[in-house]
């Protein structure tokens, strides 16, 4: 097959499915799964512009408005491959069940009795309400039926490259300046709101999140300033994500030659499930095909471009496992350290060994303490396969470890702290 008819046959089975938004409205819809009005629904084109500007300006609006007058956690999600934002996508269900399951875990004072999480936020701020802003970000991760979704594999990889360059970047980057704002006037005063950010990408939905923060976390490490790395919110966390190991190398070796202090908080978390088959094998053989047009890098830069993040070894930090037989534990922690004993979680290690309910979470040795790239690789009952991310296990881990990171950033950048 020549080059021409490569591109005309490329382009022909992009078109059996047409690029449009599944929705007319993208953001606060007044039915479906996407109801509650802090659910958002933001649509990008395989170019990487937002379908309506205007709806992503307006929830930025609701964000700002809310970061300023109550405690608001922001959690931005981007699907991946074979998932887009038709009603009737699983992911879009599952994360807008995970969102209710997260808003009812948080808002733990329902007869008036706080519980963990409503204590934690009182001793804080001073208030323990929160708002739970849900973002699901949707593009052509589908772009043709089943089963010729699969012979999508390079088209879509580079639509997830050019989503996560585009309009979406600089959405994110605006919600990444919302939240250093915020957390500047709690340094001013601890009793202002504080703002959680959260942006979580799985698959494909990796590739583009990582493309959004990756250039802030980059310049972040080559500037080398004193005090520990901020990154992109209170952390950016990549579930099997689908990108080469190559473009996590230079965060890696940057991060490789800092040492960090008792200050530092998680700033990056990469779980990778040795069940997810689409990873393991499908993506270096997509690889290999793709070389033979794109070209293959030299022999010893091979297994970083043929190898997905998390299944590089040389990347990997950490090892995480679960154990069915004990319960789910939907909070492991104690609201009355960030009263009673802030320092000791000012200087906790999150990247220590630790059992979170009935996950098991280990370093790797040589380990590097308060290390804030984590790359973590699990079994499959954690994270099932390549799709299962929203079992009840890995959402109170990450839960946890999210609420824990927030409380260390809170009082690390507090104005009064002595330690």
């Amino acid at each position: 097959m020549t080059q021409s008819s490569k591109v005309f046959s490329a382009v022909a089975l992009r078109s059996l499915i047409p690029s449009f938004a599944y929705r007319s409205k993208s953001i606060q819809q007044d039915t479906g799964l996407f109801h509650e009005p802090n659910d958002f629904v933001i649509q990008v084109d395989d170019d990487g512009r937002f379908w309506d500007k205007e709806g992503a300006e307006r929830a930025l609006d609701v964000i700002r408005y809310s970061a300023k007058s109550k405690n608001t956690i922001v959690v931005v999600f981007v699907h991946g491959w074979h998932h887009n934002a038709d009603p009737d996508d699983t992911n879009a269900f599952d994360f807008s069940r995970s969102l209710a399951k997260t808003r009812a875990v948080l808002n733990d004072a329902p007869l008036g009795v706080a519980g963990p999480y409503t204590r934690s936020r009182m001793n804080l701020t001073s208030s323990g309400d929160v708002n739970v802003i849900g973002v699901y970000v949707g593009w052509r991760g589908r772009s043709l039926p089943m089963p010729l979704s699969f012979c999508t594999f390079w088209g879509r990889k580079r639509a997830a490259e050019r989503v996560g360059q585009g309009d979406l970047h600089h959405f994110l980057l605006a919600l990444n300046g919302l939240y250093r704002d915020r957390g500047e006037a709690r340094r001013e005063s601890e009793n202002t709101p504080f703002m959680g950010l959260l942006a979580f990408g799985h698959s494909f939905g990796g590739q583009v999140v990582f493309k959004a923060v990756a250039e802030t976390i980059e310049k972040e490490l080559a500037a080398d300033k004193a005090g520990p790395l901020q990154g992109f919110g209170d952390l950016t966390v990549l579930v099997n994500p689908a990108l080469e190991a190559a473009q996590y190398e230079n965060i890696h070796q940057m991060a490789s030659r800092r040492s960090y202090d008792k200050a530092q908080a998680p700033v990056m978390l990469v779980i990778s499930s040795q069940g997810d088959w689409a990873r393991k094998w499908a993506f270096p053989i997509g690889r290999a095909l793709g070389s033979t047009i794109n070209g293959k890098p030299d022999d010893d830069r091979w297994p970083l471009w043929g190898k997905a993040l998390g299944e590089y070894g040389p990347q990997r930090t950490h090892v995480m496992s679960v154990k069915l037989d004990e319960p789910v534990v939907e909070q492991n922690f104690d609201p009355a350290e960030y009263e009673h004993s802030p320092c000791k979680v000012a200087q906790r290690d999150l990247s220590a060994e630790k059992k979170y309910g009935n996950v098991d979470f280990r370093p790797i040795e040589p380990h590097r303490p308060y290390n804030p790239f984590i790359v973590a690789y699990t079994d499959n009952n954690l994270v099932i396969g390549h799709s299962g991310i929203f079992e009840n296990s890995l959402r109170s881990f990450i839960n946890d470890f999210v609420a824990l990171t927030q409380g260390k950033r809170m009082i690390v950048g507090g104005k009064t702290l002595q330690c």
